[in-house]
């Protein structure tokens, strides 16, 4: 008898499955924190602005001409709240189909990037005509007082600065989501998810 021992082959690899990537839940918190706090800051904008021009009452005459432009232009502050509100609410909802893996969370958040930068040019073309209005009140008081009067060119320049800078912070997230769900890579996993009415039907089906 023959004493080698008998012959060993190597055992079959199992496949792992790919871990999931972390990216959906570090967008999507990102967005739902965004989301929470934009509708929290257009619920306050729109129960508030209203009250905007009877406020005015209680301000020293004197001062009452810086206000006059928030006063005329309350019915365009409330829309732009309202809508603000509605976006944010939007994103809010994008967030939460991000952290669950599902497709229509991409759909919803590229939709609210597409929105939120025509609204964050409205908006900041709206709160530099407000601002620049004011500035320009203040220094008329200047000029009033005999105080010597920062040149309107300035205000202007203060204001247009303002705007700018909005434009670029609020159109930072909407632009990275834009360019982020159109990567191949990331594309390629969001074909992956499965929808809830996928689930259902593979439920029934076992």
């Amino acid at each position: 008898m023959s004493t080698l021992p008998p012959p060993t082959y190597p055992a079959p690899q199992l496949a792992m499955p790919p871990q999931p990537r972390a990216w959906p839940m570090v967008v999507g918190v990102i967005a739902i924190i965004l989301g929470a706090l934009g509708a929290l800051g257009g619920c306050i904008g729109a129960v508030f602005t209203p009250f905007a021009a009877a406020l005015t009452r209680f301000v020293p005459e004197a001062e009452r001409g810086s206000l006059a432009a928030i006063g005329q232009m309350v019915p365009t502050l409330l829309v732009m709240a309202l809508l603000g509100l509605v976006l944010a609410v939007l994103l809010l909802i994008g967030g939460v189909g991000l952290v669950r893996r599902r497709p229509y969370g991409v759909t919803v958040c590229l939709t609210w990037s597409v929105l939120k930068l025509v609204y964050v040019v409205v908006s900041s073309v709206i709160g530099y005509l407000v601002n620049l209005s004011q500035l320009e009140h203040i220094e008329a008081m200047q000029r009033t007082a005999g105080a010597q009067a920062v040149p309107a060119e300035v205000f202007g320049a203060i204001g247009a600065f303002g705007a700018c800078f909005g434009i670029v912070w609020g159109w930072a997230l909407p632009i990275f989501m834009l360019i982020w769900f159109t990567r191949r890579g990331v594309r390629s996993e969001i074909r992956q998810w499965s929808a809830p009415a996928d689930e259902a039907g593979a439920g029934m089906s076992c």
